[in-house]
This record gives C-alpha cells, structure tokens and sequence, in this order.
C-alpha cells in the first residue's frame, strides 16, 4: 500500500512539471539556475523523502508481509502434511475394511461354533439328571409297589387263612383247637 502511494505522489509531481513546462514562456533565473532546473531539484528532493518514507515503512511492512506469508505457506504445509497423513490412514482402513469384516464372520461363525457346542453339553447334561432323577423315581416307586404289594398278600393271606379257619372250625374239635391255638399266640404274645 504505502510504494503504490509513493508512486502515485511521483505519478502528480511529474504531471505538474510537465503541464508547467507546456506554458511556455521565459526562463527566469533564481541563483542562477533556471526555474526548470529548480523544479527538478525539488522533484529529486520530493522523491528522495517519498522513497526514504517508501523504505522506511514499506520495507518492514513488506518483511511483515512477507514472514506472514512464509508461515501462512509453513502452516499450510504442516496441514497438508497432516491431511495426507489422515488420507492414508482411512485409506488403508478402508483396504483392510475387507479383512475386518471377514475377521468378524469368522469370529461370529466360531462363537456360535462354541455356543452350540455349550448348548449340546448342557443339554446332554440336563438330559442325564432328568434320566437319573426318572430312574431313582422309577426305583421309589418299585420299592413303593413292592412294600404295598407285600402288605396286600400279607392281609389276604390272613383272610384266607382266617375263612379256612373258619370252614375248619365248625366241628368243636377243631374249635377246641384254634382257641387253644389263639391262648397260645396271647400268651406268647404277653
């Protein structure tokens, strides 16, 4: 900003020399130099202060200017850098994305493989207590029958012994008999 200003001041100092000169007319002399000759004396001093101005402030301005672009274009580096280094890494992800998924199915294919497997031995398992508990059941149940079984024979043996008794009883003989049988059952009874 501050040359283009420089250039523009030179831009009207030689615009009015030149429209000065176009009138034409007697040179004067002052000190002995003609009045052209002062006007480009002044021109030269009128430039030398523009450019002192020009390098005193531009020339920071542009090193400024210039260190900003320079880290702008070091920054700008640094994220390309970095953006490049994103890009290959989701690239290989995404070539290894392939892999992944059938590392995954065979991972899934071989827990399912062993939950199968636990499903089978635990059924095998609850299959061998429920036969076990149904043949101990069966057993009770035998042992149950056997005993209810062997009270029944037991009353009916009594019964029929007690009716054949009785057939046999009717003679006194044999009721003389069977009371003293039954004293001597009470009394060993006693």
């Amino acid at each position: 900003m501050t040359i283009f200003r420089c250039l523009m001041l030179v831009g009207v100092a030689a615009t009015v020399f030149a429209a000065e000169e176009s009138h034409g007319g007697a040179e004067h002399l002052i000190w002995g130099l003609s009045e052209t000759a002062w006007k480009w004396i002044n021109f030269a001093f009128l430039a030398a202060g523009l450019g002192f101005v020009a390098v005193k402030t531009g020339g920071p301005a542009l090193r400024d200017r210039a260190a900003a672009i320079l880290h702008s274009i070091t920054e700008g580096k640094r994220i390309k850098a970095e953006s490049d280094a994103k890009i290959a890494e989701m690239e290989a992800k995404i070539a290894n994305l392939g892999n992944e998924v059938a590392r995954i199915r065979e991972d899934a294919k071989r827990e399912a493989a062993n939950e199968g497997q636990r499903i089978q031995r635990e059924t095998a398992e609850l299959i061998t207590k429920i036969q076990a508990q149904g043949e101990a059941e069966i057993e009770r149940t035998v042992v149950s029958a056997k005993q209810e079984l062997s009270a029944h024979a037991a009353r009916l043996a009594v019964e029929i012994a007690a009716q054949r008794l009785r057939g046999e009883l009717a003679g006194d003989r044999n009721r003389d008999l069977v009371e003293g049988f039954i004293r001597d059952l009470e009394t060993s009874k006693n």
